[in-house]
């Protein structure tokens, strides 16, 4: 297979995909504000499903903001891999050209190495949901003051969050997928092959969690039918 390398658009792709990891990062902080919906009510059961649904957004086991984290922390892998991938192809030409000019005088050129990173394991982990455990309140009077006390403001608010962090990693996706390609477009290789299809693949990942951040908008937005409905019976 014949090897072409544009280290422009190597360059290019590495300063795209540094910018990407910040994009991630910054999707990841947008979860970590979202702790309100862990005091969503005071009434028995709508509060468990309040902090059920705020530790899926920060803090639970499978939590958006540590798979956020460890998107982030991919795609940073994705940047050093590709950097080093292009260095030491355009660091062998270079080791060529140097010993064949000293080559009649005798010279010896010296090889330069260079350090690949070992790609990070990915945290993407499973979340449960609870079934919530009711407890009867005390009264008819504490019910009502329990059902006063909850926090609608604070469902709109993770609506919001899942909303956002879908965009954003919807938006990073669609950029790796850019990138994958037009790697290939300037370069050609089994090395360019490898690191567009790694790139296709985490860009496949973000395309994920973009669909499961909006499912899990629209499921955090029951709490206040439930709520209003209950509040009116």
């Amino acid at each position: 297979m014949t090897l072409k390398i544009d280290p422009s658009s190597i360059s290019s792709a590495v300063s795209r995909l540094n910018e990407l990891q910040h994009q991630a990062i910054t999707a990841s902080q947008v979860g970590m504000k979202s702790t309100i919906l862990s005091a969503f009510s005071p009434v028995s059961g709508l509060d468990q499903l309040g902090s059920g649904h705020g530790n899926v957004i920060n803090g639970g086991a499978g939590a958006a903001n540590s798979v956020l984290n460890s998107y982030a922390e991919q795609i940073e892998w994705l940047s050093a891999a590709l950097q080093a991938s292009g260095e030491a192809l355009t660091g062998q030409d270079e080791l060529f050209a140097r010993g064949m000019d000293v080559a009649d005088t005798g010279g010896r050129v010296v090889e330069e190495s260079v350090m690949f990173p070992a790609r990070p394991a990915p945290r993407f982990e499973s979340f449960v949901f609870n079934p919530p455990a009711v407890s009867p309140s005390l009264s008819l009077d504490a019910l009502c003051s329990q059902f006063s006390g909850t926090n609608s403001g604070a469902v709109l608010e993770a609506q919001g969050s899942w909303g956002s962090m879908a965009s954003a990693i919807s938006n990073v996706s669609a950029s790796l997928s850019s990138i994958a390609g037009e790697i290939l477009a300037e370069n050609s290789g089994e090395t360019f092959e490898q690191a567009a299809a790694r790139i296709s693949e985490v860009a496949a990942a973000g395309a994920t969690f973009a669909a499961n951040a909006k499912m899990m908008g629209a499921s955090v937005g029951t709490l206040n039918r439930i709520y209003m409905g209950h509040r009116m019976q």
